[in-house]
C-alpha cells in the first residue's frame, strides 16, 4: 500500500499500486481511448467527492464518510478492476477501498497508526523520512514515510479549518485532536528537512503496575511504597524531562487509588486516560480562539478543582503561576495530591516549583513561598530515559527505556534551606535504582500506620518480600 515502504509505483502500471496512484490523481496514464477513460473517472471521482462534501455541510462526518466510502469510492474501484481485467493488469485489493477513502478523506498512511491503541507518539521528521512510533515505552522505526504534501494534507485535515495554516508567517501550528496533540513546524525553522509533524496521543490501552514492573521502569517494592503514600494523604511531585514517563507513572499511580475516591485532574491535554475510573473528573485547559475568546487558564481550573470537593487532585505539568494556588491547596488539607513538571533531579524539581509559583502576579515573597512548598510536597519523584541493556555477545545498546531515577522525601527547612531525604537514587554500574540506606520519616511511617497499611520494604528490593512497617527507629542508619 501507498507510503507505507517508500515505493509508490511511479512509472510501473504493472502494480496494483498505480491504478491506485491515478485514482488519487497523483498520476495520469498516456496512451489509448481506454486509458484516457480510466483518467477521466478518476478526476471524476475526486471532483464528485469534492461537491458532495459541498453539498451536504450539514451532515455528521460519520454520516459524509460513509456515503464517500461506499456510494463513491467502492463502485470506483469496481470499475477500475474491469478496466484492469481487460488488459490483463492486477487488480486493487479490497483493502484497497480503505486506503483511497484514508488518501482522501482520511490522514492517509498516518490512519493505520493512529488506528493502534498502543502508540502514545506518532513523529514525522520530514519528507521521505520513516516515521517513529512510541509504543509501549520503546521508540520504533515504522516502514510509513510521507511526502511533504501529505505531511501538509494531513494537518489540514487534522485541523479541519479552525486556525491559522501552517506556513512561513506561522511556523509553528498546535492542534488538539480527541486523543491527541499535534506540534508542526514549517520548513522555515527545519531547512534542511522540510516541515515536521509530532503527534502525542493518549494511549488507548494504557499500562498497568504489572507492565511498568515488567518493563523495568521500577521494582515492584517501589511501586508499592509510592502507591501506599499517595493513598494515605502523601502529596507527589513526579518530574523528569519530556517523554521521560512522567504521565505513565502518574497514571498507574492514580488508578491504584480507592474507587471510592473522587478524583480531580487538570491538564492541558488531558493526556491520563481515566475514562473507566470511577468518581473521576478531567478538566482541561482551553486557549483563548483567533479573536483571543474563551480561554479557560490552568490557574482558573485549580481554583475550580477546589470547589469541586476533591478527595484526590491531579495538576498536570505545571508551567505557571498556577503552581502557587497548587501548593496553597495542598498545604491547607488537600492530601494525596499529585503534580508533574520538567526538571532533572529532585532538588533541580524543588526549585523549579518555587520559581512557578513566583510567576504569578500575586506572589509572596521566596521565603514565604519555600515554606509553603516544603509543606506542601511529600515525595519527590524523579524518571528519565536510559538505554536498555547491551544484547549479549557484545552487540549493539538496545532500545531506550523509561526508569524511576529518584525517590526523595522532602523534611521541611533547615533555615530557609530545603531538607530533601534521598531515599532510592539510580546507580549506572549497576543500572538499577538502589536503597541509599537513609530511612523515611517518622511523620511519613506514622501517617501509613495509622491507615492500617504496611509499607513494603526499601532495603532489599529485590528479595519481593513485604516486610513490617518501616519506621524511622527501625529503619534509620
Amino acid at each position: 500500500m501507498i507510503g507505507e515502504n517508500g515505493h509508490t509505483g511511479q512509472g510501473d502500471q504493472q502494480n496494483p499500486e498505480g491504478w491506485q496512484r491515478i485514482i488519487l490523481g497523483q498520476e495520469e496514464l498516456a496512451g489509448d481511448k481506454l486509458r484516457m477513460e480510466i483518467n477521466r473517472q478518476a478526476r471524476e471521482l475526486r471532483a464528485r467527492v469534492t461537491t458532495y462534501l459541498d453539498e451536504n455541510a450539514g451532515q455528521t462526518v460519520r454520516e459524509a464518510d460513509r456515503h464517500i466510502r461506499e456510494a463513491l469510492v467502492r463502485p470506483a474501484v469496481e470499475v477500475f478492476n474491469r478496466h484492469a481485467g481487460r488488459e490483463a493488469r492486477p487488480r486493487l485489493p479490497a483493502a484497497a477501498v480503505a486506503e483511497i477513502f484514508s488518501r482522501l478523506r482520511g490522514l492517509g498512511p498516518l490512519d493505520r497508526l493512529m488506528e493502534d491503541g498502543a502508540i502514545t507518539e506518532i513523529l514525522v521528521d520530514g519528507p521521505g523520512k520513516p516515521v517513529y512510533v512510541e509504543k509501549r515505552g520503546q521508540l520504533l522505526t515504522t516502514d510509513v514515510t510521507l511526502t511533504r504534501e501529505e505531511i501538509l494534507l494531513s494537518l489540514e485535515r487534522m485541523q479541519a479549518g479552525e486556525g491559522h495554516p501552517l506556513s512561513a508567517l506561522n511556523p509553528v501550528v498546535e492542534v488538539r485532536l480527541p486523543t491527541a496533540r499535534v506540534t508542526a513546524v514549517h520548513e522555515r525553522l527545519v531547512p534542511l528537512g522540510g516541515p515536521s509533524l509530532t503527534i502525542r496521543r493518549r494511549s488507548t490501552i494504557p499500562l498497568s503496575g504489572e507492565d511498568i514492573v515488567r518493563l523495568g521502569m521500577l521494582p515492584a517494592q517501589v511501586l508499592a511504597f509510592l502507591s501506599l503514600c499517595l493513598n494515605t494523604g502523601s502529596n507527589l511531585l513526579i518530574a523528569g524531562g519530556t517523554s521521560s514517563g512522567k504521565t505513565t507513572l502518574a497514571q498507574v499511580l492514580l488508578m491504584q487509588l480507592p474507587p471510592e475516591n473522587r478524583l480531580l485532574t487538570v491538564e492541558d491535554p488531558v493526556e491520563l486516560a481515566l475514562q473507566d475510573r470511577p468518581r473521576t473528573q478531567q478538566l482541561e485547559v482551553r486557549h483563548a480562539d483567533l479573536k483571543g475568546e474563551g480561554g479557560v487558564s490552568t490557574r482558573a481550573l485549580v481554583r475550580l478543582c477546589l470547589r469541586l470537593r476533591p478527595d484526590n487532585m491531579v495538576i498536570g505539568e505545571v508551567l505557571d503561576g498556577a503552581a502557587l494556588d497548587m501548593v496553597d491547596a495542598m498545604a491547607t488539607g488537600h492530601r494525596g495530591s499529585l503534580s508533574t513538571l520538567h526538571a532533572g533531579d529532585p532538588r533541580a524539581a524543588f526549585a523549579r516549583l518555587e520559581q512557578l509559583c513566583l510567576r504569578g502576579d500575586d506572589a509572596p515573597p521566596l521565603p514565604s513561598v519555600r515554606a509553603t512548598v516544603a509543606q506542601a510536597i511529600n515525595l519527590i519523584v524523579v524518571t528519565k530515559r536510559v538505554r536498555a541493556a547491551t544484547t549479549r555477545g557484545g552487540g549493539g545498546a538496545g532500545e531506550w527505556k523509561r526508569v524511576v531515577s529518584a525517590v526523595s522525601e522532602v523534611r521541611g527547612l533547615e533555615g530557609d534551606v530545603p531538607r530533601l531525604q534521598d531515599l532510592l537514587t539510580w546507580q549506572e554500574g549497576a543500572r538499577a535504582l538502589q536503597p541509599t540506606g537513609l530511612s523515611i520519616s517518622e511523620e511519613l511511617a506514622t501517617q501509613v500506620e495509622q491507615a492500617g497499611l504496611r509499607l513494603p520494604s526499601l532495603a532489599a528490593l529485590g528479595s519481593g518480600t513485604v516486610t513490617r512497617l518501616m519506621d524511622g527507629k527501625e529503619r534509620g542508619r
